[in-house]
C-alpha cells in the first residue's frame, strides 16, 4: 500500500473519530480508499462498507444542492436516526482501521 493512501486513511479515520467530518461521507471516502491498500477485501473495512451500501441513497456533500428542500428534511432525519444507531460501530471501526495502519 501507498504510504499516501495509509496517511489519508488514518487521516478520515481521525476525523471522524474526532466529529470533524460527517460519518457517512467519511465511510463512503474509506470505503473507496481501501481499493488503495492492496486488500480492498480486508475485513477491518467490513462495518464501513456496510454504512456505505445501507446510506448509498442518502444525498451527501454536493449531491445535496440537487435535492428539494422537503427531500433534504426527510432524509437528515432519516440520516440522524441511522446514525444514533450505528455510530458507536463506525467509531469502533474508524479505531481499528487506525491501529491497525498505524506504525507501532
Amino acid at each position: 500500500m501507498s504510504e499516501d493512501a495509509q496517511e489519508k486513511i488514518i487521516e478520515i479515520c481521525t476525523s471522524m473519530i474526532d466529529g470533524e467530518i460527517n460519518l457517512i461521507e467519511g465511510c463512503r471516502k474509506l470505503v473507496s480508499l481501501r481499493h488503495r491498500t492492496g486488500e480492498p477485501e480486508n475485513e477491518i473495512f467490513s462495518p464501513l462498507r456496510a454504512v456505505d451500501s445501507e446510506t448509498d441513497h442518502f444525498p451527501i456533500g454536493g449531491m445535496r444542492e440537487y435535492c428539494s428542500k422537503e427531500y433534504l428534511e426527510v432524509s437528515d432525519r432519516e440520516v440522524a436516526d441511522y446514525l444514533d444507531e450505528v455510530q458507536p460501530q463506525i467509531i469502533e471501526a474508524c479505531k481499528r482501521i487506525v491501529d491497525f495502519y498505524s506504525d507501532g
